[in-house]
């Protein structure tokens, strides 16, 4: 009997660190895989601010708000609870004509890498001052404190003049690519650094951003 009370000992010994070292396994799996919250004011975080800006714009807004006009023709009677509207302008006070001015005459034929560089000195042109983010990907929380407004791209997008783009960078971007891309309307085309041929600056924003809306953001002043 004494036998068989130390086995039957052992094993409920072993039982209890085996549940005790899954218990100490799922608590890990769980930590593991809970929501990660980025340092304040880090590169993550701020993108973080540009995609949540984005999210909201894309959600029903008020369609008495002032600086908002819908989409649908107002004469066909009141609008859904759910109608996505495009506002008209912000609140920048951005001086577009100047900034779009500046951002023609400083453009190449063809991309030199710095699309941030001179979107930025076109905005301080047009009266949008302060030092700009080291990265194109990361202008959308510089935007809306400038006044800037995001325009929902879930909907047929008519660009306007002044308007700027926002894109996050593509998967397995090349290394040249992974801080994003800015760009601005002149009325006429899309200009960076450069004189774009379209909306998106090259076939990897192309083939990918344009197929998914939470990768880029339009902002308008």
């Amino acid at each position: 009997m004494g036998f068989f009370s130390g086995m039957l000992g052992f094993a409920d010994r072993e039982f209890d660190h085996i549940v005790s070292e899954a218990a100490t396994l799922a608590s890990d799996v769980e930590k593991a895989f809970a929501p990660r919250t980025p340092p304040a004011n880090s590169c993550e975080a701020q993108v973080q601010q540009v995609t949540a800006a984005s999210k909201r714009a894309f959600t029903a807004m008020p369609t008495n708000s002032p600086v908002m006009s819908c989409q649908e023709d107002p004469a066909a009677g009141p609008t859904s609870a759910h109608t996505v509207v495009v506002p008209a302008s912000g609140d920048s006070g951005m001086n577009i004509d100047a900034a779009v001015r500046h951002l023609d005459a400083a453009a190449h034929k063809m991309s030199t890498g710095w699309c941030a560089r001179y979107v930025r000195q076109a905005l301080a042109a047009g009266g949008i001052t302060g030092v700009g983010p080291p990265e194109a990907r990361l202008y959308g929380p510089f935007l809306l404190a400038a006044g800037f407004v995001v325009v929902p791209n879930t909907v047929p997008y008519v660009p306007k003049k002044g308007d700027v783009i926002v894109l996050q960078p593509y998967p397995n971007a090349p290394a040249e690519v992974q801080a994003g891309h800015i760009e601005m309307y002149d009325g006429k085309g899309w200009v960076s650094d450069f004189h774009q041929n379209g909306m998106w600056a090259g076939p990897g924003f192309r083939a990918y951003n344009q197929y998914h809306p939470d990768s880029y953001a339009i902002y308008r002043p």
